[in-house]
């Protein structure tokens, strides 16, 4: 067993002796010390060190790669299809629901106009805080609605809740009109604000701006339902679409510098919000029942009864407001299907929009077709009309 051993040991040190001959010497440039590191450099780590190096690189190089077409699409963009520049701050209202971020001020950008949008310390649009307890004296009017109450694409001065106040007072009312519109809200989301929020303003009226589009955002947010009997009965206790998401990535500035001046991010952004609203809406709707029979409009119609009843029950005076689409026609909806409203309660704007002529600039048409600061006047005075016979007339008081 000895002599096996050696025999094996043997042969192994004529074979290392025969490698180290055969192997390759180094450039004779290198110096001893600079041989023996290379040689050595498997088992020292350096090997991987220049592994990850050449990782790295690789890296470095994709990110500018990716860096330069996202650069390149941003001037594509803003060449060829400039979008508009619309963020949203929204956030979680503590109620299931979202509403506008508290003092905050941001700008909305688009081919046709730049306004700034500044929100109170109570989320309203407004420079103004108002405080819970209504002053005496005071009549409070409080609206409701999505982004044309709110008034995208026109400054504060301009909307129609805005223009309301200086006509009431003008006419020697002591009022105080509360902008609570939120971008994107449906009729649900408003009834529920007013429960939770608005109610704590005390209005002496109600007004509700309704747009076309409630009746698929009220499907979409599927916080209410039509019983059997097509009664109203809640569905969901919250609807708040990534709002925690929204919230973390617009506390990071590059983000907000981005939703504020990037055409590629708005671009993209707006696809994917199209895409996940058609998604809830095929959700919530039904493979086809409910689409047939018109479930939406009732259910819609359902909502605006419920806010009067509301209103009726707390002695405020309640209207809806008609906005009509950029073709100036009434919704059918408020003529047929809201079955507690009266038609007194609701004020049409369509008519008053078309006596203005064809070729009126009401809707902005380079941006989302939102109300021109014309088509918020004339609104304003319809409501104005409306209301001044409703309410009493004390001095007003010196402006704020």
């Amino acid at each position: 067993m000895i002599r096996v051993v050696r025999v094996v040991s043997l042969n192994l040190l004529r074979n290392m002796t025969r490698h180290e001959r055969t192997r390759t010497p180094p450039p004779p440039e290198l110096r001893s010390d600079d041989a023996e590191s290379v040689g050595t450099s498997a088992s020292d780590g350096t090997r991987p060190l220049a592994r990850r190096g050449r990782l790295l690189v690789r890296l470095c190089l994709a990110m500018a790669a990716m860096g330069f077409a996202t650069l390149l699409g941003e001037v594509v963009v803003r060449l060829f299809v400039p979008q508009v520049l619309f963020p949203r701050y929204v956030t979680d209202g503590g109620f299931g629901i979202r509403v506008n971020v508290r003092s905050v001020r941001y700008r909305h950008t688009s081919p046709e106009v730049s306004v700034e949008f500044r929100h109170n310390a109570q989320g309203m649009r407004s420079d103004r805080e108002y405080a819970f307890t209504k002053p005496p004296g005071v009549t409070r009017i409080l609206g409701l609605g999505d982004s044309f109450t709110q008034g995208y694409e026109v400054e504060v001065e301009e909307t129609y809740l805005y223009r309301l106040e200086r006509l009431l007072r003008d006419r020697g009312l002591n009022v105080e009109v509360l902008n609570l519109g939120v971008s994107g809200f449906g009729t649900a989301e408003e009834l529920i604000l007013l429960r939770e929020y608005g109610t704590r303003f005390d209005p002496d009226v109600v007004i509700v701006g309704y747009f076309t589009n409630d009746i698929l955002d009220n499907v979409r947010s599927n916080l209410f339902r039509l019983d059997e009997r097509g009664g109203l009965e809640r569905a969901a206790h919250e609807y708040l679409p990534a709002i925690g998401l929204r919230d973390r990535l617009y506390s990071f500035p590059p983000y907000r510098w981005l939703s504020e001046h990037s055409h590629l991010f708005a671009m993209v952004r707006e696809q994917a919000a199209q895409l996940i609203k058609r998604k809830l809406v095929d959700e919530h709707l039904g493979g086809g029942e409910r689409r047939d029979d018109g479930y939406a409009v009732r259910l819609t119609g359902r909502l605006l009864d419920e806010i009067k009843d509301d209103c009726q029950r707390e002695n405020r005076r309640f209207l809806v407001l008609d906005i009509p689409p950029p073709n100036l026609r009434e919704s059918p909806l408020l003529r047929d299907s809201v079955h507690a409203i009266e038609p007194d309660e609701v004020v049409r704007t369509a008519s008053k929009l078309q006596a203005e002529g064809p070729n009126a600039y009401l809707y902005r048409k380079r941006g989302h077709l939102h109300w021109t600061p014309r088509a918020h006047e004339l609104a304003a005075e319809l409501l104005a009309e409306r209301l001044l016979p409703l309410l009493s007339a004390p001095t007003p008081p010196p402006d704020p």
